[in-house]
């Protein structure tokens, strides 16, 4: 099977700092993937990446088998940019407080 996410050896440096050395990790379909650590510790940049939003890394990024340097356009074309599209919900929220209306709306959609 073909994996969904391929990243081998990816390393990224702000000027003479590495955010990533040498990151390797695969993403097969069905899987989950969290990624967890603390402030500074590469989160964002490994994910900048992925998007093609920070192009100078050193290492291969595979997407559905693709390398996104040689079809960068291809993948900003299908990335959803919720700046551009409205999501309209059919229903609203009644007043709740912040941590039980993730639950509330858990339950709607289920």
């Amino acid at each position: 099977m073909q994996p969904i996410v391929n990243v081998v050896n990816l390393t990224y440096y702000y000027e003479l700092v590495p955010s990533l050395d040498n990151i390797t990790f695969t993403v097969d379909k069905g899987d989950f993937l969290g990624i967890i650590g603390p402030n500074g510790a590469g989160k964002t940049t490994l994910f900048e990446c992925m998007l093609g939003i920070l192009n100078d890394y050193r290492g291969q990024i595979n997407l559905f088998g693709s390398d996104i340097k040689q079809d960068k356009k291809t993948f900003q074309r299908s990335l959803l940019n919720p700046h551009e599209r409205t999501i309209s919900y059919q229903y609203r929220l009644p007043y709740l407080p912040v941590f039980q209306q993730s639950s509330y709306h858990a339950m709607t959609i289920q």
